[in-house]
């Protein structure tokens, strides 16, 4: 869908060309990578970092300025696109975060680290129905999260965005707000889009 999305607006001249790699995840290892505590984040972070971005930008070359790369995720991987973006602050412009989870050692490090990140274009969209959503790790107040952080951000990421829309915790509702959150990341009007 958003290959789909992308592609429409690139050849209506709304969006500039752009590439999207999608990496795969194996979901019983979802949580191990993408959690702070997870057995195996620390080697998922390095993996990405230093083996996958290489290997990708061997074969499609980056712009020389602007929006060079964008990390994004959706609830446990909105989680680890801060953690890249923690890490490597100057590897990323920009983070799309749909309904991300604020675990507290994340929320501590974005409190920690967050003068690191004025540079960051950031758009962060969370369901208006994500009080009360049973996951794995237990119920999540996904909106509650969502406006907890936006205290803590908004104030030194001049280029923040927090949206809170009509919505559940599915990708159903994160992909009605992609083109939103593109146009986010390229400063681009919203021709033909509406909410």
């Amino acid at each position: 869908r958003l290959a789909t999305l992308a592609q429409s607006a690139i050849e209506q001249g709304t969006l500039p060309p752009f590439y999207i790699v999608s990496v795969d995840v194996d979901l019983p290892k979802r949580r191990a990578w993408y959690h702070p505590d997870g057995e195996e984040h620390e080697a998922y972070l390095l993996f990405f970092i230093e083996e996958l971005l290489p290997n990708i930008e061997k074969h499609l070359p980056l712009p020389d300025r602007g929006m060079r790369r964008i990390v994004a995720g959706d609830s446990l991987g909105g989680t680890v696109s801060y953690e890249l973006i923690l890490r490597r602050p100057d590897l990323f412009q920009g983070l799309i975060g749909l309904s991300t989870f604020f675990p507290e050692q994340l929320v501590t490090a974005l409190k920690e680290k967050r003068t690191r990140l004025r540079h960051l274009r950031l758009f962060e969209y969370v369901g208006k129905g994500e009080t009360a959503v049973e996951t794995p790790l237990g119920t999540i107040d996904f909106v509650t999260q969502h406006r907890a952080v936006q205290t803590v951000l908004t104030p030194y990421l001049p280029y923040a965005r927090f949206v809170e829309k009509d919505g559940v915790h599915t990708w159903g509702s994160w992909q009605k707000v992609l083109p939103e959150a593109l146009y986010v990341m390229f400063e681009a009007s919203h021709h033909g889009y509406t909410d």
